[in-house]
């Protein structure tokens, strides 16, 4: 289960599915990590280490994922994937 943080103003929008609605997470026990989850489509990364057993701050959380974001260009990706089927 994580730990829901509150929501970080300077966020850019799913790198994924364009969704502005995303939001930091931390996991309550376990590693000292942070990451950002995609409400709409459930994107998730990157994860960012604190120090040692720290975790990162929301601003190390939000950069490591506005660069993402950013390298992604805007561009929106969809892949459609049918599980089970092969292809004739």
């Amino acid at each position: 289960m994580n730990e829901p943080l509150k929501i970080h103003p300077h966020l850019a929008a799913c790198p994924f599915c364009g969704c502005p609605e995303v939001n930091p997470d931390r996991p309550k026990i376990g590693r000292p990590s942070g990451w950002v989850t995609c409400d709409h489509c459930g994107a998730e990364g990157p994860e960012v280490f604190g120090g040692g057993d720290d975790p990162p701050t929301i601003e190390a959380i939000a950069a490591a994922w506005n660069t993402r974001a950013a390298l992604a260009g805007g561009v929106v990706v969809r892949i459609n994937l049918t599980v089970g089927h092969e292809s004739p």
